[in-house]
């Protein structure tokens, strides 16, 4: 008897968390669904009002636009460049950093700041960032890594490093 009345409240249970996250998703997928359907909306129809959930017509005309741009093939190859290189980057030393279930004088203490940056709001890293970047001198380059490739993955290893590296340690 316990057996089966144990069942129908786990099975009531399961229910109601599926139904909160069916709803959840369906909330939650509106912005992106309104940001896709507006895509193809005319360019003076980028924020209608009032808003529209479904296009009233597939227009094109914003995709040919990007994709006739002499600059477009430029963007692609640097954004891909610059994103393998920072994920094979972020994930080498996030490996590393996951491994280190080796005891050493201050472990604890970097794990921490690791933390700490995790709760850290990205907004409030621009500025010294900025200033770090512009100290890191290289031969030739007077502004230091400021506006070089080179900066730009740094920034981006350093701020991609620490949610996988408490993942990982986690799961070594």
């Amino acid at each position: 008897m316990k057996l089966r009345g144990k069942k129908a409240t786990e099975i009531l249970g399961q229910t109601v968390l599926w139904v909160i996250l069916i709803a959840s998703l369906l909330i939650f997928s509106v912005p992106f669904f309104f940001m896709i359907t507006n895509s193809f909306e005319e360019f003076s129809y980028v924020l209608p009002y009032p808003p529209k959930l479904f296009p009233t017509r597939l227009d094109f005309s914003a995709y040919r636009h990007i994709l006739s741009m002499d600059i477009f093939p430029t963007a692609l190859a640097n954004s891909v460049i610059n994103t393998v290189i920072t994920v094979v980057i972020s994930v080498f030393v996030s490996t590393l950093s996951g491994f280190a279930c080796i005891r050493f004088p201050g472990r604890d203490k970097l794990f921490a700041v690791y933390l700490f940056t995790l709760m850290m709001p990205g907004f409030l890293n621009i500025i010294p960032q900025f200033l770090v970047l512009k100290q890191l001198t290289l031969p030739g380059l007077p502004n230091g890594l400021i506006g070089t490739r080179a900066g730009l993955i740094l920034i981006y290893v350093a701020t991609n490093v620490c949610g996988p590296t408490f993942f990982l340690r986690n799961f070594f």
